[in-house]
């Protein structure tokens, strides 16, 4: 019998450059902890984040928890508060619209009819990737978690929307964390450090 565990060790080594990213987070496996520092985003904004590697179902179980959060959520205790320019209708018609968009995605996902259409990336491992044709040289994390303080959104345009963001941000939905990638290219991020480094280790025939 073969035995697999993992094995967590605190590491704070620190990358500055996207080769040093894959050489050391090949191996890095779901739960690893990085903060980055520096980081450009696609708008041109600099930012710090700090983020944790997930399984490769992990958004998924993140609208999973997201349902039940929502769906247990006392109508009352929703209205309840500041709704700025929002209506008791629109809190309520957009805990509708998430409650079938999750249960659509829940329902797809059973019946194994997801199809993704996104970037045609070249996998290294479950949380690291390029993309050779239209990027060669920028390195992709992907399936992360958001961690610490969120950013407020940029305010959605109408109504429902708005009552949306709302209700993920009062109720602190675990997918409002959900990263789907995150690019790197040198120059346009200053270090990436393991905080928390967490690796699959397999080991041989288990003695009797």
């Amino acid at each position: 019998m073969v035995r697999a565990f993992c094995v967590i060790t605190p590491n704070m080594k620190t990358m500055t450059t996207t080769k040093q990213i894959e050489e050391a987070l090949l191996n890095a496996a779901p739960g690893t902890i990085l903060e980055i520092k520096g980081y450009v985003d696609s708008s041109g904004a600099t930012k710090d984040i700090r983020v944790q590697l997930l399984e490769s179902d992990g958004y998924a179980d993140m609208q999973s928890s997201d349902l039940k959060i929502l769906a247990d959520a006392d109508s009352a205790q929703l209205l309840d508060g500041d709704l700025g320019d929002l209506t008791t209708s629109d809190i309520l018609a957009a805990r509708e619209e998430l409650l079938a968009s999750l249960r659509k995605a829940a329902d797809g996902r059973a019946a194994g009819s997801v199809d993704y259409t996104g970037a045609d990336y070249a996998y290294m491992s479950t949380s690291l990737a390029r993309l050779p044709d239209k990027d060669p040289d920028a390195l992709y994390l992907l399936r992360l978690k958001a961690l610490g303080p969120m950013d407020l959104p940029k305010p959605a345009k109408g109504a429902i929307p708005k009552a949306k963001q709302k209700l993920k941000q009062m109720l602190d939905l675990p997918g409002r964390r959900y990263i789907h990638s995150l690019k790197f290219e040198d120059g346009k991020f200053e270090s990436v450090t393991e905080v928390l480094k967490v690796e699959a280790a397999v080991v041989g025939p288990a003695s009797r």
